[in-house]
């Protein structure tokens, strides 16, 4: 999960907006929560946080950010979730 913060501003939201700090976290399903600040949201700084944080295998639930799409190829059972469409 990415998240911009930084408070309400005018001008650009989201990924890409000025004075916004891009905080990763994930959650264990019934268990902990890790989260930091991350300088960008890129494919080559997410895999290896996942991959330190992640047991080898593990089911990853995700949104459809590009930077994810290689997760199942990493040896984790990776599944997405389109938040466009209604469930």
């Amino acid at each position: 999960m990415k998240l911009y913060v930084g408070g309400k501003r005018s001008g650009k939201r989201g990924r890409g907006a000025d004075g916004k700090a891009i905080v990763f976290g994930m959650k264990q399903r019934e268990g902990a929560v890790r989260t930091g600040v991350v300088p960008d949201a890129r494919r080559k700084t997410i895999e290896p946080i996942v991959r330190e944080n992640v047991r080898h295998g593990s089911l990853v639930h995700t949104d459809e950010w590009w930077a994810y799409t290689n997760l199942g190829k990493r040896g984790f059972n990776h599944q997405s979730v389109n938040h466009g469409q209604k469930e």
